[in-house]
């Protein structure tokens, strides 16, 4: 559906203004679907965002939704409270993931890629590189990147005392067979919204 098409159809539902509740609703579902249909696809809800919408159940389903996040929030916040800077942690979609030590091979990929970035970013005055413990805090996740670059926007919001890192112009994860699912996942996703 295009620009004009969903102007029609916002246009047609803009109507109601003497419908039922229930017609009102459906109206408004009709709406949503024909701006999700004039989004750009990298724009657009996701269809199952769609039917939940068609649901009679969408009430029941948003107030079990927020509790989650509500209960998550406090989980997060506990994790942030008990950092300890010794151990490698992260906190995804509501989990306290532990990391073991890590390999030698993980170890020498990490510092070949320092190796390269620091000199290179410190020659130009771009910005920073920090490695492993900086603490990325983004929207409902925090994460401890291999290695991340900011630049000099991002950097310049970085003092001595900060704890909690902006998302990172660049965040780099050495794979592991324990986390490559994750790596690749959720966290690369993570990443790519911010």
């Amino acid at each position: 559906m295009g620009p004009t098409a969903t102007l029609a159809a916002l246009a047609e539902a803009s109507d109601e203004a003497g419908l039922a509740e229930g017609d009102r609703q459906r109206a408004a579902n009709r709406r949503a679907r024909a701006v999700y249909h004039a989004l750009p696809a990298d724009d657009a809800m996701t269809d199952p965002t769609i039917a939940l919408l068609d649901s009679p159940a969408l009430p029941s389903i948003v107030a079990r939704l927020q509790r989650t996040l509500h209960d998550e929030t406090e989980r997060r916040q506990m994790f942030r409270d008990d950092l300890d800077p010794s151990v490698k942690a992260e906190f995804i979609n509501g989990e306290i993931i532990m990391h073991s030590p890590a390999r030698a091979r993980h170890i020498d990929c990490v510092s070949r890629i320092l190796q390269i970035l620091r000199p290179y970013v410190r020659v130009r005055g771009i910005g920073r590189v920090t490695s492993e413990k900086a603490l990325i805090g983004l929207t409902r996740n925090d994460y401890e990147p291999d290695v991340c670059f900011f630049g000099v926007e991002k950097n310049a919001q970085i003092t001595p005392d900060t704890v909690e890192f902006p998302a990172p112009d660049l965040a780099v994860e050495v794979l592991s067979p324990k986390t490559a699912q994750r790596d690749r996942g959720v966290k690369f996703e993570d990443y790519a919204a911010h």
